[in-house]
């Protein structure tokens, strides 16, 4: 491989290092060097398999960064994809030519990379609520999967039907349509889902549970953020919706759950003969599902005024898991995760206050996000707006030491919180 593709051998070595008990004192020498050898590679055009697939890591492993803004994954995702598609990975042998006609091992190979753009780009899509970049050939999936399907794993399979599912939905889910359209399409998508679920191996791995949970609670999200009126009322339209709402809340609950045992799963499992212990560490994609059950909970918290007392506890409980969970991702004192779970616990402070809850959700009528961390970004950036205006109005009262207090929010989903 470092003959093939010295980009691909690096970026492996890279990404393994970051994270490493033993050798992730290495990773931040290597950041200057691979960066300029990746740049090398990025201003000519891509004709190389192995610069695609170093390509697909970097989106699943990105580098940490100060914001949010900052990572390139989306940028590398659609370079890989367009790379894929001018190379037409997918053709059959004859659209080559006698010349450039592949080895079935090297046909394989490109098959499989085609494959890998898909469901990269297509999860990179969802949490960022952004169109697929295949979405245009996206039908050629199933063909190209059957060509090679004795040289996949049954979870590889299982992941790319949960995929196919996701293009699916972000073709018939968008802002202009209205609720009972929304409501359709969702108990439409949520069957869809089902047979998707019905169809994977009958003891499924905790990363295919974590990628449907994840799809269902997007899919469960839309009624709660598109909600335009907030007055609680007993019509059948509210109580379906509200039924939606806690669909979501129990799934968000899975989540938390999932990944709080595969967390200490890691531990038991991974003790060695000393009682020391190795971490598990999930890709960014993963780890994005994780905040999303959180900002769930509390955007659910925000909304329904009229949540039972039992319920409350539930989400502030799995509020303290989703925190915790993160924190185990945390390495450094103001990492990517450090600083989520810190909005996280901020948010889950302060949305207790009724009346600031009763002005946010006033505040973002008629201004729709696009998804659910997006939501728990800008409550984020409305209540630390709301304290330094406090500060600052009432410095007599309020010591000032306060505000360096709060922590530095990065948008965890591309769009920067209000009075950040």
């Amino acid at each position: 491989m470092r003959t093939e593709s010295r980009l691909l051998f690096w970026t492996i070595i890279v990404t393994a290092s970051s994270k490493h008990p033993l050798h992730e004192n290495h990773f931040y020498p290597l950041q200057v060097p691979f960066q300029r050898l990746l740049s090398e590679h990025l201003t000519r055009s891509i004709r190389s398999i192995w610069t695609i697939q170093a390509l697909l890591l970097l989106c699943l492993w990105p580098f940490p960064v100060a914001s949010q803004l900052d990572d390139p994954s989306w940028e590398f995702c659609g370079i890989a994809v367009a790379a894929a598609l001018k190379m037409g990975l997918d053709d059959s042998p004859g659209h080559w030519g006698e010349a450039i006609r592949p080895t079935p091992d090297e046909l394989t190979w490109r098959l499989k990379t085609w494959l890998g753009c898909f469901l990269v780009s297509t999860h990179l899509a969802a949490c960022l609520s952004l169109p697929p970049p295949m979405a245009s050939v996206a039908p050629l999936m199933p063909k190209v999967r059957d060509s090679i399907r004795s040289g996949l794993s049954d979870e590889f399979m299982a992941l790319l039907d949960i995929q196919a599912y996701v293009t699916r939905a972000a073709s018939l889910l968008n802002n202009q349509i209205d609720h009972m359209a929304q409501r359709s399409f969702i108990e439409l998508l949520d069957a869809d889902l089902d047979a998707v679920e019905a169809r994977m191996p009958s003891s499924i791995s905790a990363s295919l549970q974590i990628g449907i949970l994840a799809a269902r609670l997007r899919l469960y999200s839309l009624p709660l953020l598109s909600r335009t009126s907030y007055k609680t009322t007993d019509d059948c339209s509210d109580a379906l919706s509200k039924a939606i709402w806690y669909k979501g809340f129990h799934i968000a609950m899975q989540l938390a759950n999932t990944f709080a045992g595969w967390t200490q799963s890691g531990r038991d499992e991974n003790s060695d003969s000393t009682g020391e212990t190795f971490s598990i560490y999930f890709p960014k994609q993963y780890f994005h599902a994780l905040v999303m059950a959180g900002m769930y909970f509390i955007n659910l918290l925000v909304i329904d005024t009229n949540i039972s007392t039992p319920n409350k506890l539930l989400a502030r409980n799995h509020i303290k898991q989703v925190y915790e969970t993160i924190m185990t991702q945390s390495t450094e004192e103001k990492d990517e995760a450090s600083r989520a779970s810190k909005a996280i616990d901020f948010l889950s402070r302060h949305i207790e206050a009724q009346s600031a809850s009763l002005e946010l959700r006033q505040s973002t009528r008629g201004n729709r996000p696009l998804n659910i961390i997006n939501n728990g970004m800008r409550m984020a950036g409305h209540f630390r707006s709301k304290l330094r205006r406090s500060a600052e109005s009432h410095a007599s009262q309020v010591s000032p030491a306060v505000i360096p207090e709060l922590p530095v929010f990065e948008d965890f989903a591309e769009l920067p919180p209000w009075g950040g």
